[in-house]
């Protein structure tokens, strides 16, 4: 709203100042905090305790890393391409535009609320992820296949609030089953497997879109193989049953 009432800069600019001010509020908290004074017997004994066993069992790591990145990649090989549709091909305004980051980002907040008060099943939970997905399918397919601006930006909202709750669920439900020692290896990993995720995302997104005579974006290619991708998500989390979460978490 910031940023569609002045300049567009000015979101940056406010992003970058919160940042430098958490920055400033974390050094004040760290240098305030008392440190509490350990003795040789309790730091050998902390070493001990904190110390990572070896990997016993690599398929819980593999199926978490892989259902992280898969379901990041379908997120984003839409989100990247979706304001482009909208400014391009319905020329969208700028009003309607940040209107739709508003109310996604405000209806990504909500239904996060909810999930986290919630208290979900594993049964429950992988229902709520094929019905995410499915939305997000219906999102994609809608959004990118009709003319009327207001429509197009509704499935845009709508996909931004599925796609980050399901993002959020996926990631959270799979770390709670891993084991301690495989807990602290994979949130390792994530802001990884996010950010090559993001960026494959992308050029994927890039590459399937096409340029048309009239100077419109065919933008077909491009939601085929990203409701593929969405579909591959539910689909792997199926297989969660057959990778034993639960026998490595009793022998952790």
């Amino acid at each position: 709203m910031v940023s569609a009432g002045t300049h567009w800069q000015i979101g940056f600019q406010l992003l970058g100042m919160a940042l430098i001010f958490s920055a400033l509020l974390f050094l004040i908290v760290h240098f305030a905090s008392p440190k509490p004074l350990l003795t040789s017997g309790s730091t050998k004994n902390t070493k001990q305790n904190t110390s990572v066993s070896p990997l016993r069992n690599y398929k819980p790591l593999l199926f978490a890393a892989t259902l992280i990145f898969t379901a990041i990649l379908s997120t984003f090989i839409v989100s990247t391409q979706y304001p482009v549709m909208l400014t391009v091909n319905l020329a969208i305004s700028e009003k309607l535009l940040s209107f739709c980051y508003m109310a996604s980002g405000l209806g990504s907040f909500v239904f996060i609320q909810y999930y986290a008060r919630a208290k979900m099943s594993d049964a429950a939970v992988g229902k709520l992820i094929v019905r995410l997905s499915f939305m997000m399918a219906i999102a994609v397919g809608l959004g990118f296949h009709t003319e009327v601006v207001n429509l197009a930006a509704l499935a845009f909202v709508i996909f931004i609030i599925v796609s980050s709750a399901r993002t959020l669920i996926l990631i959270t439900e799979l770390i709670s089953a891993l084991t301690p020692q495989d807990r602290v290896i994979i949130i390792g990993l994530q802001n990884a497997l996010q950010h090559f995720a993001v960026g494959l995302g992308g050029a994927l997104g890039s590459l399937f879109v096409t340029s048309n005579s009239d100077l419109s974006v065919d933008f077909s290619t491009m939601t085929y193989v990203a409701i593929a991708l969405i579909a591959c998500t539910p689909v792997l989390w199926k297989g969660k049953s057959s990778v034993t979460f639960d026998k490595v978490n009793n022998t952790g």
